[in-house]
């Protein structure tokens, strides 16, 4: 399993729409993930900005999936 990092996984080339809108739906919630750690870690700068950097990480994920 992928563990963060710049570079998202390769997904395969093909998705219906609901297999799309699954996908799209487990990455939403792992943003909205982070954004509660951004809230309660509000006091430590370094996390704040490791959660930023994930929920960039997702929101590329979710622009990959969109060009499925």
């Amino acid at each position: 399993m992928w563990q963060g990092g710049s570079t998202p996984p390769s997904l395969p080339m093909k998705f219906n729409k609901e297999e799309k809108e699954i996908l799209i739906n487990a990455v939403k919630h792992s943003i909205e993930s982070y954004e509660v750690v951004k809230v309660d870690f509000a006091h430590n700068e370094a996390i704040c900005n490791r959660a930023n950097e994930k929920i960039t990480d997702l929101e590329k994920i979710i622009e990959k999936i969109n060009k499925l």
